[in-house]
């Protein structure tokens, strides 16, 4: 591939450039997780590869699928601010916004049996809100993968799930409110329109065009506070926090998971940068207070006295819906969790298998006796066995037998839940076993069922 391209010059979408934006309708979502797992297909990959083409000369000869949207959708003029993720040439751009004029519209979905609709539109001009652009002119191109078909993945999967959660009248819980699908024009610069007409010709329909532009999607969402996970580890003072501090910030995470999973939708990301934490009680510590808080180390100084501080970190917001899929609807490959569970499932039962679960991802948030598989799956049953705002997870069974560390990639014992049917209803089979804490033998089920208290 070339990657000096005279036809991607640097990002438009800079601090201060105003755009006017339609509201746009997403089509069905596709790729792991869903039934429908390519848009495009092989053909147009192995055509990519074959022709080599400048990732700009690409990109405007396979723009978004259509529809575009109805001339009378509502239209905002909205003004970037500050970047909030570097570009570094690969991925969509997340920006700071604000909306200028025009109206936020309710968000529904086109499916029939949605019934919810998005919270008040947005005054204008709104807060600072933000902006997540797949624009696939500044993804990360070498030709291993179809970026145009992965931006238009991205944006609809991350559209549909959205959607689903308000359609479960939880949006802005778990994650950012959402405000919406929309698509923009953006013009060609004169150095793009001339190197694309030397590669395609100059009578190429696109140059036909009194204005030539190319199409963009984007979705709105809300700005939310606090810090993600990484950046509490490179910027803050994890190793500071006591280790029952850490440990509280990644059961809140795990369950507000869970909480997710129970509405029916798997974030398939489950990394530190995509966790976004608050601090719910930052105060000095009086002199002789001894409540059980998160203590930063080392102490700050105010003139000659040293003066602690309390801190209550807790998850509050996941983000980047990128790879998440919805379960048990007509376009899900997967079933969702059971309506005869009416809780959320046990963090134990997801977590359980460590590496396909990303509970592996939290291995710089654990305390160190903690960061291998054994230990941490102790550390699972001793929070929520007998939790009962979940579900019931039946037979407990032994954690692994070899303790191997994460960070040393020993760790291949990946190991599954024993007994399905065991975690979803509470019921086990006659010869399961009841175990405590270091797996030994409690009692032998011989009548189907687990007393979980």
């Amino acid at each position: 591939m070339h990657f000096l391209d005279p036809g991607r010059p640097s990002s438009p979408f800079v601090s201060g450039s105003h755009w006017w934006i339609q509201q746009h309708e997403p089509l069905p979502p596709f790729g792991s997780g869903y039934k429908i797992k390519c848009r495009r297909g092989e053909e147009a990959f192995t055509k990519m590869r074959k022709e080599q083409l400048p990732q700009s000369i690409y990109c405007l000869t396979n723009q978004p699928p259509g529809p575009e949207p109805p001339e009378d959708a509502p239209r905002l003029e909205i003004e970037i601010g500050e970047a909030l993720r570097p570009l570094l040439t690969q991925g969509s751009h997340i920006v700071a916004c604000r909306v200028i004029s025009g109206t936020v519209p309710p968000v529904c979905s086109t499916d029939s049996t949605a019934s919810a609709t998005s919270e008040p539109p947005l005054p204008t001009p709104s807060p600072v809100i933000v902006a997540k652009i797949f624009d696939p002119l500044y993804y990360y191109h070498n030709g291993d993968f179809d970026i145009v078909e992965l931006a238009d993945m991205e944006y609809c999967r991350e559209a549909f799930a959205y959607q689903h959660l308000l359609r479960e009248g939880v949006d802005g819980h778990l994650l950012p409110a959402y405000y919406g699908s929309y698509s923009l024009d953006v013009p060609l610069t004169e150095e793009q329109n001339c190197f694309f007409g030397q590669h395609m010709g100059t009578d190429h329909p696109l140059l036909q065009e009194p204005e030539p532009f190319r199409r963009v999607r984007l979705i709105l969402m809300e700005r939310i506070e606090g810090q993600s996970m990484t950046s509490q580890l490179v910027y803050g003072d994890v190793n500071g926090l006591s280790d029952e501090a850490r440990l509280d910030v990644i059961a809140s995470t795990l369950e507000a998971y869970s909480q997710l999973y129970y509405h029916g939708l798997a974030h398939g990301d489950l990394a530190p940068r995509n966790i976004f934490l608050r601090d719910l009680d930052f105060r000095n510590i009086e002199d002789g207070e001894t409540e059980n808080v998160a203590l930063y180390a080392p102490e700050e100084q105010f003139g000659n006295q040293p003066v602690r501080q309390k801190h209550k970190l807790r998850f509050h917001r996941f983000v980047d819906l990128g790879l998440a899929h919805v379960l048990g609807l007509s376009v899900s490959a997967f079933a969702r969790q059971s309506v005869d569970e009416t809780r959320p499932r046990n963090p134990i039962r997801l977590f359980w298998n460590v590496f396909d679960s990303g509970a592996v991802n939290m291995h710089f948030w654990l305390p160190p006796d903690l960061r291998c598989t054994k230990s941490f799956q102790r550390w699972m049953l001793q929070r929520w066995y007998n939790d009962t705002r979940f579900e019931p997870v039946g037979a407990m069974p032994v954690p692994v037998k070899d303790d191997l560390a994460w960070n040393r990639g020993e760790a291949a014992t990946n190991e599954t839940w024993p007994d399905a049917r065991g975690f979803a209803s509470g019921l086990a089979a006659a010869g399961d076993v009841k175990r405590d804490m270091d797996g030994e033998v409690l009692e032998e089920v011989v009548r189907g069922v687990v007393d979980d208290g």
